[in-house]
């Protein structure tokens, strides 16, 4: 990366208000996300579960220690290896104590996790037999010749629906209980003595396309807690088939399910759910941040999401009435949520210096400060995104139909240079595009600058 000028260094900006930051440019709110956590953290802590952070959303130590409750719980998830790199320091911190490593197994990463275990336990997901071979070749140090005595730690992943990874439980229609490939894993993973079992882990990303019961989503055929309740209830199918005098984890979740966790208290009261040696985790990473795929399952509300992002007005086409700003695909993304329409929703905007305004848009005398709720970014190319007027809200939550657009005049609420705040799709992906993150206080002045964890 080309060496900034100091004026332009993201630390020399603490201390001054996000209107004046340069453009385009990543903004968490440090008050929500301490509320944000502390409400995940009572509910696992009133159900006794466990709770194990991702920390793919922001991946950075800072966001991993309020995501914990500064290391309340020591178990995390992680995507890449370079997230595993960054989550080193905190082990010695004593804040993380157990990675899980969340891809199936990939063979060419097995020396470097090799290494970095031994700073930190590392759990590996495996979902077919062939995970497990590869794991027994490298033991045997087939190519080094020496013999590699390390025990590798797992998790089995299990598919309860969402159909990215994990291996089915049971087929539909079957006689039999479980299906014979998940039978077959998990007897080769019993046999194997290069293995240590920790548990089963499923991740169901399909309850952001459902609803929640319990915070006015709109009613579907399933909701967040169904699916919640199926997922459950896979793993206790599935954990029949593991010893009964041993200890397993049965991890659960996604960002969704975080929220609506206390809906497990009517499934699960009864403790006679659980066998002795098992134990409930919930995983989930996004909840500190939120966004708009959240908002719309109905688990959450606008004010709740942390994660803005800044951009500027380049242009206004008030023939089209459409105004142009620097939040492309690349800044901002290219995902959807299924409650709004387009990439980005307008949070709330200040104005160019000196900018002329028509007295009958301002709000507390400044263009584009009424403009909440009101324009979204309707398309975007790699740096340019073309914002337009919402069309009419469906639903209470702030989500959107696809009807006509709202009367609101591009020349009348923006001017060149103006800047505003996008809440995203997308918190996960728009954080991973950019190399720091400005941390703002409860009135929007930046108090700390954070820089993530990048590349894989």
């Amino acid at each position: 990366m080309a060496t900034l000028p100091p004026h332009l260094e993201p630390e020399s900006f603490i201390g001054r208000p996000l209107k004046e930051l340069p453009t385009p440019a990543l903004i968490l709110s440090k008050p929500v996300m301490e509320r944000n956590a502390e409400v995940v953290l009572e509910d696992v802590e009133k159900m006794g579960l466990g709770l194990r952070v991702h920390v793919k959303t922001l991946k950075s130590a800072e966001a991993t220690k309020i995501a914990t409750g500064n290391g309340k719980h020591k178990t995390v998830v992680a995507s890449t290896l370079a997230e595993i790199r960054g989550l080193v320091p905190l082990a010695r911190e004593g804040i993380v104590e157990e990675v899980a490593y969340g891809m199936p197994l990939p063979p060419s990463a097995l020396e470097e996790v090799g290494r970095l275990s031994q700073f930190v336990k590392i759990v590996l997901f495996v979902d077919h037999v062939e995970h497990i071979e590869v794991l027994e070749r490298y033991c045997k140090g087939s190519e080094d010749g020496g013999a590699k005595k390390q025990k590798w730690n797992v998790f089995i992943k299990v598919d309860a629906g969402y159909g990215r990874a994990g291996v089915p439980v049971s087929v539909s229609n079957a006689a039999r209980n479980h299906s014979k490939r998940f039978e077959e894993v998990v007897r080769r993973v019993l046999k194997s003595e290069v293995v240590q079992v920790c548990g089963l882990y499923t991740h169901s990303g399909h309850t952001y396309g459902a609803k929640s019961q319990a915070y006015g989503g709109i009613d579907e055929e399933e909701s967040v807690q169904d699916i919640m309740k199926d997922e459950v209830n896979t793993l206790l199918k599935a954990a029949e088939l593991l010893p009964e005098d041993g200890q397993f984890i049965l991890s659960f979740g996604a960002t969704p399910q975080a929220h609506v966790v206390r809906a497990l208290m009517n499934e699960l009261g009864e403790k006679g759910r659980l066998r002795r040696g098992l134990r409930l985790e919930l995983h989930a990473g996004n909840f500190i941040a939120k966004d708009l795929q959240q908002v719309s399952t109905g688990c959450c509300c606008l004010e709740d999401q942390a994660l803005r992002l800044l951009v500027e007005v380049c242009s206004v086409y008030p023939e089209r009435n459409e105004v142009l700003v620097n939040g492309g695909r690349l800044a901002l993304t290219s995902e959807i949520s299924p409650g709004f329409p387009g990439f980005g929703l307008a949070a709330g905007a200040s104005p160019a210096p000196g900018a002329k305004c028509r007295e009958k848009t301002r709000a507390e005398g400044e263009k584009g400060r009424d403009s909440a709720g009101k324009w979204y970014v309707r398309k975007v190319s790699q740096e340019h995104g073309i914002m337009c007027p919402c069309p009419p809200p469906l639903s209470d939550n702030g989500a959107h139909g696809d009807g006509e657009r709202a009367k609101v005049e591009a020349e009348e609420s923006w001017s060149v240079g103006d800047k505003t705040l996008l809440y995203v799709s997308h918190a996960c992906i728009t954080a991973a595009a950019h190399p720091w993150y400005y941390v703002v206080d409860k009135h929007d002045v930046v108090r700390e600058v954070w820089r993530p964890w990048r590349g894989w």
